[in-house]
C-alpha cells in the first residue's frame, strides 16, 4: 500500500512537493511535477483526502464543482448532494468556481488527477475545453442544474419552471395582477430560463410582463436593493416582487422597507430558494421551494436528464439513470465506503469596488445575520476612514458585538458584503481578519489563563531563534508593548493573576503587538478608571495620528466628543443614523434607544436606618490593612479608588469568597464565620462580581436555571425542584429587569452582555437580599439599561435594603451614591459624604498615602476637599 512518502522517494522530492502537485498549486517546476505523476501512476498511488493511502478499489470519491460556494443556493445544493452521497459510500470534494470558468476547469483538472470515482459540476456560463475533453475521455460526469453547450452528459435539473408556476398561480389567487421580477444577469443560462418561466407562467393566466417589471441583478443583495428601488419609483410600482434567489430577495426587503412600506401589506415579496435560514426573516418572504428531493436523499426524486439540445427523459429515480453516484458507480468496482466526508475550505474570492474616498479602510453593506428565531443585524451599513475613530453605538442587544464578530472572522454574514482597501473579502477566521489587518480587542477577554503574558501577547506568533521560541527576545518586546499601553506587569507573570483591569491593558497591548490598519475596540475602557482611561486615549490618539482606522465602542457618552470623530447608531439591528462626535448627549441617546433620558443619574434617596453591614479592621496580610466601615439601610455607599487599592478584593472577603487574617463582619448584629460565602448568603449577604462570565454565570445554563441559582435549595422539597415556582419567579424578575431574550429557556452564554449582567442581579433580587454588594455594576450596559439598574438600586433602598457598590467609573459613584469611600494602597483613605464628593475630591485622596498620615478611617484626609 503506497504512501505519500513512498511517492516521495520515487519521484526524489520532498512531500510538500508531492501534495502541491497533487493539489494543483502552480509553485512547481514542470520537470518535478512529471515525475510525481509518474511516481503516482507507477505505484498506484490513490490521493485520497479521507484516506491519503487506501487501495483503489477500497476508496469512494466524488468532486463537485459549484458556481458560488458563498450563494446560499448553491450552498444548500452542496449540502444535499454531500448528504446523498454519503449515503451511498462516497465522499465528496467540493471546489468553488466562483463563476470563474478558469477557476472552474482549475478544480476540474486537480480532482482528475486525484482519480476520483464521479464529478459533478455546477458549470459557469459559456464553453469549457477542458470538460469537453473530460466528457470525450469517458469521465464519469454529470452537469448539475445547468448546461455547457457542446458537451453531452447526464443533466440533474430541478423543477425550477414547475415552481415558478405554482408560485404565479398561488399569487394570481391571492388577487395580485401586477408581479415584477428580479433575475440574474441576462448572460446566464438561469437568468434567461428564470424570466421565460416567469412570463410563460404569467401569459397562461393572460397577465403581461412589461419590460420594466423585468430587473437583472447579480445574486447579491446590493443588486436587488437596487432594482427593487427602481420598480418603486415606476407611475404604476408592482404589486409583488419575486426574486430569483434569496439574497437579492433580501436587497428587496431592504429597499422596500426604506419607503416606509410593509411587507407583504404594501408590496409581497417572494424568493425562488428553499433556504433553511430564510424563514427566519422578519417579516416573513414567501419561499418558493425548489423540490429539494432533487438534489439529495431518499428518494433522489423526478430529474429530468438529457443533453441541452437533445431529447429530454423523465426518469422517476431510485437512483435512476441520471444519479451521478449511480453512474459513477456503474464504472468502478464497489469497496468500503469512505467514512469521512470531506469539506475543503472555500476558495476566497475578491471583487474590485469602486471606492469613492481613497482614505476609506474598511466598508460595510447591508449587512445581515441572523440565529435560529433571531434577526441580530438587518441590513447594517458602516464605514471607516483612516486616521479616524468611527464611534459604534447603540443599545445591549443591538447587533454591536455580532457586526465585531463578522470583521473578526467569528461569524459569517448571511447577506451584504464587507469591503477593505476597496475589495470585497470573505473573513473566515481570526487568521484571515489579522492578514487584512483587522486587530480586535473583544468585551469578553480572550486570553489563557496559564499563560504567562507575553505568551499571549504573541500567541501563535512568537519570535524563534534557530526554530526554538526565543524568550528573551519575546519578553522584551512584550515589555515595550505594555510600557506603551502604561502597565506596570511583568511580562512572565501568569494572566490568571492579574485583575480585570490589568487584563483590558494587556489584550490592547496584543492588539498593538499585530499593527493592524484597522483597530477595534469593544468597551475597553469599562474597567478602567479615569487616569487608565486618558492614558488609553493617549495611545488611541497616537494611533490615529499614524493612519489607524479605529471603530470604537463604548457606552459612555462622554467620552464620544472626546475621542471620536464620527458615530453611528444601531438600533434593533439595524443601523439608524451617522451623525459627527460633537451631537449633543441628549440626540445620541435619544437615537440610541429611541426616547430621552431626563436624568442620568436618577437617585432617590431613602429614609436611613440601622446599620445592617459593620466591617471592622479588616486586614489580609499584603492586600489590604484595617479597612473599618458601615453601611446603613436605605443608604447607597460607594468605593472609589484606583485600580489596585483593593476594593474588589475587600467585598470578596466581606461577602466570604475570600479568607482574610484580622477583624471581623457584621450583618444586622450578627458575627459571620470567616471565608464562609454560605454564611454570608444566609445573612442576607450578595455579590455581584466584577467577571459576570467567570464567576457570576453558569453560561451554558438557562436564563430560568441562573436566575434561579441562589434561591435553588430554598425552592427545592424532598430533593425536588419547583419547577413551576421557579419559572413564574424568573419570568417576574426578567421582565422587571427588562431581560432581552428568546426565552427563558435561553442559555445565557447567547446573550449579550448587558443582558447577561441583568441576570446576575436578578437572580440576588429574587432572594430578597438585605445587604447588596455591586462589583462594576454597570460595566459594558448601555446607558438606557443603565438607568434601569439605577432605578432598581432606587427600589432596593426604598424597601430598606443596603448597597455597597464599587466602581471604575467615577461619575457613576457620585451620581448614585450617599456617601463615598476612597481606598488607596490597600487602606480606608477617606470618606466624603454625597454634597462634598467631586471628582478631585475622591482623586485627591485616591493617590494619598493613607499609611503614611497615621490614620485608618480616613477621618483626617478627608479633610479640607
Amino acid at each position: 500500500m503506497a504512501g505519500i512518502k513512498d511517492v516521495a522517494a520515487r519521484a526524489g522530492v520532498s512531500v510538500a512537493t508531492v501534495s502541491r502537485v497533487l493539489n494543483g498549486h502552480p509553485a512547481v517546476s514542470d520537470a518535478a511535477r512529471t515525475r510525481v505523476l509518474a511516481a503516482v501512476e507507477e505505484l498506484g498511488y490513490r490521493p485520497n483526502a479521507v484516506a491519503r493511502s487506501l487501495r483503489t478499489d477500497q476508496t469512494r470519491t466524488l468532486g463537485l464543482v459549484i458556481s458560488d460556494v458563498l450563494n446560499p443556493y448553491f450552498t444548500e445544493l452542496a449540502r444535499s448532494v454531500e448528504e446523498e452521497a454519503r449515503a451511498l459510500g462516497y465522499s465528496v470534494i467540493i471546489g468553488n468556481a466562483d463563476e470563474r470558468p478558469d477557476l472552474q476547469d482549475h478544480h476540474v483538472t486537480t480532482l482528475l488527477d486525484r482519480r476520483i470515482d464521479g464529478l459533478l459540476v455546477s458549470p459557469t456560463d459559456g464553453g469549457s475545453p477542458r470538460m469537453l475533453e473530460a466528457a470525450r475521455a469517458g469521465t464519469p460526469m454529470v452537469f448539475v442544474d445547468r448546461w455547457i453547450p457542446g458537451v453531452d452528459v447526464p443533466v440533474v435539473r430541478a423543477d425550477g419552471k414547475g415552481a415558478v408556476r405554482e408560485l404565479v398561480a398561488h399569487l394570481y389567487r391571492l388577487g395580485h395582477r401586477r408581479l415584477a421580477i428580479i433575475a440574474g444577469p441576462a448572460a446566464t443560462t438561469t437568468g434567461r430560463e428564470r424570466v421565460d418561466a416567469f412570463r410563460e407562467a404569467l401569459a397562461a393566466h393572460g397577465l403581461p410582463l412589461p419590460d420594466a417589471y423585468v430587473g437583472q441583478g447579480d445574486f447579491q443583495a446590493e443588486s436587488g436593493r437596487r432594482v427593487t428601488e427602481g420598480f418603486l419609483d415606476l407611475p404604476e410600482p408592482p404589486e409583488v416582487v419575486f426574486a430569483a434567489d434569496n439574497l437579492m430577495a433580501l436587497g428587496a426587503l431592504d429597499a422596500v422597507r426604506a419607503r416606509g412600506l410593509r411587507v407583504p401589506d404594501d408590496l409581497a415579496l417572494a424568493a425562488f430558494d428553499d433556504i433553511r435560514w430564510f424563514v427566519h426573516t422578519d417579516p416573513p418572504i414567501t419561499a418558493v421551494a425548489q423540490p429539494r428531493a432533487s438534489w439529495g436523499g431518499p428518494p433522489c426524486g423526478p430529474w429530468s436528464t438529457g443533453s441541452r439540445d437533445g431529447p429530454v427523459r423523465r426518469s422517476p429515480c431510485r437512483h435512476g439513470s441520471s444519479c451521478a453516484a449511480r453512474a459513477a458507480n456503474r464504472r468502478r468496482p464497489r469497496g468500503r465506503p469512505a467514512r469521512l466526508p470531506l469539506r475543503p475550505v472555500p476558495l476566497p474570492r475578491t471583487k474590485e469596488y469602486d471606492v469613492s474616498n481613497p482614505d476609506e479602510l474598511l466598508r460595510i453593506e447591508g449587512i445581515r445575520k441572523t440565529f435560529p428565531g433571531v434577526v441580530a443585524l438587518d441590513g447594517v451599513d458602516f464605514d471607516l476612514r483612516r486616521g479616524e475613530v468611527h464611534v459604534l453605538l447603540g443599545e445591549n442587544g443591538a447587533g454591536k458585538s455580532t457586526l465585531i464578530k463578522m470583521l473578526s472572522g467569528a461569524h459569517t454574514p448571511d447577506a451584504g458584503r464587507i469591503l477593505v482597501g476597496g475589495e470585497e473579502v470573505r473573513i473566515h477566521g481570526a487568521l484571515d481578519s489579522e492578514r487584512l489587518g483587522i486587530a480586535t480587542i473583544h468585551q469578553e477577554f480572550t486570553l489563557v489563563p496559564d499563560l504567562t503574558v507575553a505568551e499571549n501577547i504573541f500567541l501563535g506568533r512568537q519570535p524563534r531563534r534557530f526554530g526554538v521560541i526565543d524568550r528573551r527576545r519575546m519578553e522584551a518586546e512584550a515589555e515595550v508593548l505594555l510600557r506603551r499601553v502604561g502597565v506596570d506587569v511583568p511580562p512572565r507573570a501568569r494572566v490568571r493573576e492579574l485583575g480585570i483591569a490589568r487584563l483590558q491593558m494587556v489584550e490592547i497591548a496584543k492588539a498593538l503587538s499585530l499593527d493592524a490598519r484597522v483597530l477595534i475596540m469593544d468597551e475597553p475602557t469599562a474597567v478602567l478608571t479615569s487616569e487608565e482611561v486618558e492614558k488609553l486615549f493617549a495611545i488611541v490618539r497616537r494611533l490615529r495620528e499614524d493612519g489607524v482606522g479605529i471603530v470604537f465602542i463604548t457606552h459612555h457618552l462622554e467620552e464620544i466628543a472626546a475621542l471620536g470623530d464620527r458615530v453611528t447608531v444601531i438600533r434593533d439591528g439595524r443601523s439608524v443614523g451617522q451623525v459627527p462626535a460633537s451631537t449633543p448627549e441628549d440626540e445620541l441617546v435619544r437615537l440610541m434607544v429611541g426616547r430621552s433620558i431626563e436624568q442620568q443619574y436618577p437617585r432617590e434617596p431613602a429614609d436611613r436606618g440601622g446599620a445592617l453591614l459593620t466591617v471592622e479592621g479588616l486586614t489580609r496580610d499584603g492586600v489590604f490593612h484595617d479597612v473599618s466601615f458601615e453601611v446603613h439601610a436605605g443608604e447607597v455607599v460607594g468605593i472609589a479608588g484606583l485600580v489596585g487599592a483593593g476594593r474588589t478584593e475587600v467585598v470578596r472577603a466581606v461577602f466570604g469568597a475570600d479568607p482574610y487574617d484580622a477583624g471581623a463582619v457584621t450583618v444586622a448584629g450578627t458575627r459571620l464565620r470567616r471565608h464562609d460565602v454560605n454564611a454570608a448568603m444566609a445573612a442576607g449577604i450578595g455579590l455581584v462580581p466584577e467577571d459576570r462570565k467567570g464567576q457570576g454565570l453558569v453560561l451554558d445554563a438557562s436564563v430560568e436555571e441562573n436566575l434561579g441559582l441562589v434561591t435553588l435549595r430554598s425552592a427545592t422539597r424532598a430533593g425536588l425542584v419547583d419547577l413551576k415556582g421557579r419559572r413564574a419567579a424568573a419570568a417576574r424578575i426578567a421582565e422587571q429587569l427588562g431581560v432581552r431574550m428568546a426565552g427563558l429557556g435561553q442559555h445565557v452564554r447567547t446573550l449579550s452582555g448587558g443582558n447577561q449582567q441583568k441576570v446576575v442581579i436578578g437572580k440576588w433580587l429574587l432572594a430578597d437580599t438585605r445587604v447588596l454588594i455591586l462589583d462594576e455594576p454597570t460595566r459594558g450596559i448601555d446607558v438606557g439599561a443603565k438607568v434601569e439598574i439605577y432605578q432598581l438600586i432606587n427600589e432596593l433602598t426604598a424597601a430598606g435594603a443596603a448597597v455597597l457598590m464599587i466602581s471604575s467609573d467615577l461619575p457613576e459613584v457620585l451620581g448614585m451614591s450617599d456617601r463615598v469611600l476612597v481606598m488607596a494602597q490597600g487602606r480606608i483613605a477617606g470618606e466624603l459624604a454625597a454634597e462634598d464628593a467631586t471628582q478631585d475630591a475622591v482623586m485627591a485622596l485616591a493617590v494619598s498615602n493613607p499609611a503614611g498620615n497615621g490614620t485608618s478611617n480616613g477621618t483626617e484626609a478627608s479633610r479640607g476637599h
